[in-house]
């Protein structure tokens, strides 16, 4: 499960255990796993949270370091992904605008000939 404000499952088709039962996967079941990671988050950086020995203590703070930087980077590339695709849909937006400011012209311009054709022939007339 991932994802913040939308929550999204991915399930493996061969990684799935058949001997495991069904479970409902909705909103509410991804947000209690978002919160138990949370708590599981705060209680390891809590300064109440005396682990047993020295390793563990550094296992943890190394743990929790790869999470922060994994999370700093997946943000950044996130937020990468997002300014790419934000250009590149401003850049369309503009061609297209381009493009109606062209056949516009083109059409004024058809249109003010037909004018001037049509006054030509009834001139003539």
């Amino acid at each position: 499960v991932f994802g913040t404000n939308t929550v999204y499952l991915f399930r493996h088709p061969e990684r799935a255990d058949p001997s495991q039962p069904e479970v409902e996967y909705d909103w509410e079941f991804a947000q209690k796993e978002v919160s138990k990671y949370d708590r599981t988050l705060s209680t390891l950086k809590s300064p109440t949270h005396a682990p047993q020995s020295n390793s563990q203590t550094k296992e943890i703070e190394n743990k929790l370091k790869e999470v922060e930087e994994k999370l700093t980077q997946d943000k950044a590339e996130a937020e990468k992904h997002l300014k790419e695709q934000q250009d590149k849909y401003e850049r369309k937006i503009r061609e297209l605008e381009e493009k109606m400011l062209i056949e516009s012209e083109a059409q004024k311009y058809e249109m003010e000939k037909k004018k001037a054709e049509q006054e030509e022939r009834e001139m003539l007339s």
